[in-house]
């Protein structure tokens, strides 16, 4: 029997419902995938605060589980250990991975591993500590 001009209509507009229904799975799936801003675990707050490398590089962690990274003047060729190729260096999530990396992200944007090679410590008067090789004094 040959197809009639209503079953076709009826076949695209059905297909289209399926798209539409798989389009939302794809969208939600990946907004559940990103998570959201969680505060700095208690065990980690000693790395909340301004943390400023003599290459350049400050990088701010707040409580709220965000970041943001200053590149500053006199930059040195050993600041793209720690530089992150943003636009915006500002408004990164925080993620602990374990006790040994850090992960600041944009969102659909760029993302950064540090390697913690030290956790905060105090030395004397100043508190340090050492990520990707790099040592960064807290303000």
């Amino acid at each position: 029997m040959p197809y009639q001009y209503g079953s076709i209509v009826k076949i695209g507009a059905d297909r289209f419902v399926i798209g539409c229904c798989v389009l939302v799975i794809i969208v939600s799936t990946v907004c559940i995938g990103c998570g959201g801003i969680e505060p700095i675990p208690e065990a980690k707050r000693s790395f909340v605060g301004r943390w400023k490398s003599d290459v350049g590089i400050t990088i701010e962690i707040f409580q709220n589980g965000t970041a943001d990274l200053q590149r500053g003047p006199g930059r040195k060729p050993e600041a793209d250990t720690l530089d992150i190729r943003a636009l915006d260096p500002k408004g990164f999530r925080v993620y602990f991975n374990g006790d040994s990396v850090i992960e600041l992200i944009q969102p659909f944007n760029i993302a950064r591993d540090y390697k913690i090679n030290k956790f905060p410590s105090t030395e004397g008067d100043q508190m340090t500590m050492t990520l990707n090789g790099v040592v960064l004094v807290k303000e």
